[in-house]
């Protein structure tokens, strides 16, 4: 699967050969309509554990995809389900996934079939309409890669959507009674008043899909003119198993981060706006120094996401455990590093740059729009040059951008036209003919989307993270404590030899990653 992930092929040339290595055939299961009478011939928990599904029952045998053929042990035991031969095809892990899904069919459909008795006087059924619609929808979500889940009503009714690769899609839509069954239902789950519906409330559960899928949700609840609108962040259980490589890091990076965390002082810093991924950069980071040898301690707004040998410190603003407060407890407990959810304020800042210069590794996350802008706005915050100039060891900025799906991507090249109507920028110019070698924007070969079953006609398929990493040098430390700008700390990083986000951004378009569109996107220059 690491190979699959990687490699710059199609992904059907890719599956073709790893098929041929097992020694059977391919099956583009993307191209295939599954029905579920079809699929429930192997259990819905059993084929996901197997990654195998039944796709063709025919009269003189059964067609099965599997992305582990050499599971002889498994696979012999199917031909008893269907009573005729099985003929036994290799299709990649992804298109698998999308075949699952078809155990849950249709969301808006099975939304319908649940409600089509909405209209009930039975409180016991009404009650278990929306314990079956709340389950539907979490399953569905969770499935689909979603990272929020929208429950938003409106003056005749209401609407989910889901947040896919950073952007909201419309799921489904219902009437008012719906959208009121589900927030009452969400509620319990969380362990929020139901019988306030005039203030804002937070809450936390947890929810076991079946197969191996249990995750947590963080709920929001917030009244507004048409009722309670509700935001549900899906916390995935194995988010913070990534290897630095999956998250985007070039081995340059790598290196250099890994060499960071494992000074024994100074500050590690991610920047970037909300959603880019910043938190999950440096839980990647603390698992790689996660030992019993060190005392690691958290406080955080909110915990996310367990980790194994870490003291982690939930900020809870009615018992006085701020980020401040909490850091200041968390020096008093032995700590040879500490993470910092996000630095918001002076005091907090203060506290975090006193401890990373007395023997303390700490990470944290600041809201910058890059890596050089992290150090006036440390200044802003009252934090004097000397302070900040000798605390900083490194700053990573980054962004997320959603990846190219595998089947569907195609190649193009840009034409004139084209190149006007993208507008550009002199920076993205100069790396797209640099690292292609061609000597026009327009002789440089791209992908770019599609659509197909596979990532749901989107186009794209998960995401991955685009960086700039800035070493805190000596040239860089003195221009900090002359107090300069932000461009001049800039030009001085990349004349040392960091590489900006556009830079790394054109390198993972150029392998066919992600695309030229997606980029401009999500990186400003």
């Amino acid at each position: 699967e690491a190979l699959i992930a990687q490699a710059p092929l199609k992904s059907s040339d890719l599956g073709r050969g790893l098929a041929d290595a097992y020694g059977v055939p391919f099956s583009m299961l993307g191209e295939q309509s599954i029905s579920l009478e079809t699929l429930s011939f192997i259990p819905e928990s059993v084929a996901r554990a197997q990654q195998t599904v039944f796709y063709d029952i025919q009269k003189d045998k059964a067609l099965v995809a599997t992305s582990h053929p050499d599971n002889h042990a498994f696979l012999n035991t199917l031909s008893q389900k269907t009573a005729r031969p099985v003929n036994i095809r290799y299709a990649l892990p992804a298109e698998i996934e999308v075949a699952l899904h078809g155990y849950q069919g249709d969301l808006a459909e099975r939304f319908a079939h649940i409600t089509e008795n909405g209209d009930t006087d039975d409180k016991d059924q009404h009650t278990q309409q929306g314990v079956d619609l709340v389950n539907l929808l979490l399953r569905s979500a969770f499935d689909a890669g979603s990272s929020d889940i929208h429950i938003e009503p409106f003056s005749e009714g209401g609407v989910v959507r889901f947040r896919i690769d950073g952007l909201l899609k419309i799921v489904t839509r219902h009437s008012k009674a719906v959208h009121e069954k589900i927030v009452a239902r969400l509620k319990i789950l969380s362990g929020l008043r139901t019988d306030e519906h005039a203030a804002p409330q937070d809450g936390r559960f947890s929810f076991d899909a079946g197969g191996g899928r249990t995750f947590d949700l963080r709920v929001s609840l917030a009244p507004i003119t048409d009722g309670e609108n509700l935001v549900l962040r899906i916390l995935r259980r194995d988010v913070h198993t990534v290897t630095l490589e999956e998250i985007g890091l070039s081995e340059e990076h790598q290196a250099l981060l890994r060499a960071m965390v494992q000074k024994s002082h100074g500050m590690v810093l991610t920047v970037g706006p909300t959603g880019a991924g910043k938190t999950t950069t440096l839980y990647t980071l603390l698992k790689t120094i996660s030992t019993e040898e060190r005392n690691i301690m958290t406080i955080e707004d909110p915990v996310e996401y367990n980790i194994d040998f870490v003291q982690q410190i939930q900020v809870n603003q009615a018992k006085d455990v701020r980020f401040d407060t909490g850091l200041r407890t968390i020096v008093r407990q032995d700590p040879d590093v500490i993470l910092v959810g996000e630095i918001r304020d002076q005091e907090t800042a203060k506290i975090a740059v006193n401890a990373a210069m007395t023997g303390h590794l700490l990470l944290s996350t600041l809201h910058t729009n890059d890596a050089a802008t992290t150090f006036p706005r440390l200044a802003e915050m009252g934090i004097e040059a000397f302070l900040v100039a000798s605390s900083v060891n490194v700053v990573v900025a980054q962004r997320l951008m959603r990846k190219l799906c595998d089947s569907c991507r195609k190649s193009a090249t840009l034409d004139q036209t084209s190149v006007e109507a993208l507008k550009l920028s002199p920076m993205i110019h100069k790396e797209l003919v640099a690292q292609s070698g061609k000597e026009d924007v327009t002789d440089i070969l791209l992908y770019e989307s599609s659509g197909c079953s596979v990532c749901n006609n989107l186009g794209y398929r998960g995401r991955i993270g685009v960086f700039e990493v800035l070493q805190v040098t000596d040239t860089i430390r003195s221009l900090i404590l002359k107090g300069a700008s932000a461009y001049e700390i800039d030009a001085t990083a990349q004349a040392e030899g960091m590489r900006s986000m556009s830079s790394d951004g054109v390198t993972k378009i150029l392998a066919g990653i992600s695309s030229l569109d997606e980029l401009l996107r999500v990186v400003h220059t």
